[in-house]
């Protein structure tokens, strides 16, 4: 008997539109500054720009208050907040009471460097538009 499971696999694999290979690691380009990257980062994850937002506006807030307002699973908010405390845009403050009473921790947007990597990427991307400033 033959076994055709790998056929079939790769022919899913096809139609489902991969093309079979292991995806590729993404590389920046080497005049991409460091804190361009991290925003790049940022700006490429739509949960960790809907969870920054959310910081931005507010003075601080719990992953509960930001699943309310954004919308999104708890857990794809836990990953966010890990990912964006992790390149120092937001930085867990002391346990508080939510609106409801609750306990828990509380996250406020770091703003300084937000915007610190923000320019950077601007200034990156833009070019030509930073030199007639």
């Amino acid at each position: 008997m033959v076994d055709n499971t790998s056929d079939e696999r790769t022919a899913l694999a096809t139609a489902l539109g991969h093309n079979g290979k292991m995806p590729q690691f993404v590389t920046f380009p080497r005049d991409m500054p460091d804190a361009a990257r991290e925003y790049q980062k940022l700006i490429t994850g739509q949960a960790r720009v809907f969870v920054l937002r959310h910081l931005l506006l507010n003075e601080q807030a719990t992953s509960k208050e930001m699943e309310d307002a954004t919308g999104l699973a708890s857990t794809t908010v836990a990953k966010a907040i890990r990912e964006l405390i992790g390149w120092g845009f937001v930085e867990s403050t002391s346990s508080s009471r939510d609106r409801r009473g609750q306990k828990g921790i509380s996250y406020r947007a770091q703003v300084t460097k937000v915007r610190a990597a923000a320019d950077s990427w601007n200034q990156w991307f833009f070019p030509r538009l930073e030199q007639n400033r």
